[in-house]
């Protein structure tokens, strides 16, 4: 009885475990497909757009895209505010070979850059994941929720459970906060050259892991990064324009309900410019570690000041 009990339990887990893997898919993505078919299962028939492989794709399914500029689609989560790729299951969506050779553009809108008629680059759901991509020239709508609607022109996730590694997030604005992106982790990215209105000008309510965030621009508060916790990252050459207490790295609570637990270890803080409180401003709750920096934060242990060149 004992042994019919036990062969018993053990065809329950191989029952599960071949089941699940049963239902995962992998699912194609070519810019480039000419018979293109549902549900995009092979090289063969891969879809033309990431949209339309997300859309075929169930929760643990894997969208892989090869080389190519994709700029086509559009998808809206939260109110008019489209996405050009709205991820909102657990996915795994990858490159081939990495972001200098596929990209995904959002649109700015002529002449004012956000609006009505801007597209996010990525809308990207919790569990979910993004690997190896340029997201370029997105940018949110000037009006509606601040957050949903106005926030994150490169990329928008709902908590730092969202996953973006190895990608590029260059171009991108928002007119509220997080210009190249708004919460979500983000690991071995470069975040360059986007802007905000509000704060956050290269990102809002990140945790960043290995991440290089430089030359990105704010016109009041943040212009590196706000409400974010960093760990072994760069952060340099970002800049805020007006108003009192904008620096240009600014670790706080603001905008993440929770806010990420932690601080600024193992990174680099320097050569960020603002009317006032030059390179960064520091939340009394936040705590520079093991970090090169200057000024020298009154807490905090194992900091250097910066080489000046």
């Amino acid at each position: 009885m004992k042994s019919i009990a036990i062969k018993s339990g053990l065809a329950g887990v191989l029952f599960i475990i071949v089941t699940c893997s049963a239902r995962a898919a992998v699912h194609y993505v070519d810019a480039n497909s000419a018979s293109s078919a549902p549900p995009f299962t092979t090289w063969a028939t891969a879809a033309t757009t990431i949209q339309d492989a997300v859309d075929a794709s169930a929760s643990g399914d894997e969208v892989i895209v090869t080389n190519g500029v994709y700029a086509a689609g559009g998808r809206a989560v939260f109110g008019t505010m489209t996405n050009r790729v709205a991820i909102t299951n657990s996915l795994t969506v990858h490159s081939v070979n990495g972001p200098l050779f596929t990209q995904i553009q959002g649109r700015q809108v002529p002449g004012t850059l956000f609006g009505d008629g801007a597209i996010r680059c990525v809308y990207l759901a919790s569990g979910a994941s993004l690997s190896g991509f340029t997201l370029t020239n997105g940018a949110t709508r000037g009006a509606g929720h601040q957050i949903l609607e106005q926030s994150g022109g490169g990329i928008w996730c709902p908590y730092i459970d969202a996953t973006v590694s190895n990608c590029i997030i260059s171009g991108n604005i928002a007119p509220w906060m997080g210009g190249g992106a708004y919460s979500g982790t983000l690991n071995n990215c470069l975040v360059m050259g986007n802007s905000a209105t509000n704060t956050g000008g290269g990102v809002c309510s990140n945790l960043l892991i290995n991440c290089t965030i430089a030359s990105n621009r704010v016109m009041y508060g943040a212009g590196g990064a706000a409400g974010a916790i960093l760990r072994n990252s760069i952060i340099y050459f970002n800049s805020g324009f007006s108003g009192p207490n904008h620096a240009s790295s600014f670790f706080n609570s603001c905008c993440t309900t929770p806010a990420p637990v932690g601080g600024v270890n193992n990174s680099i803080v320097y050569f960020n410019t603002a009317p006032s409180d030059p390179n960064y401003l520091k939340n009394s709750s936040y705590a520079l570690n093991y970090s090169c920096t200057l000024p020298l934060p009154p807490d905090g242990g194992g900091n250097k000041p910066a080489a000046v060149p």
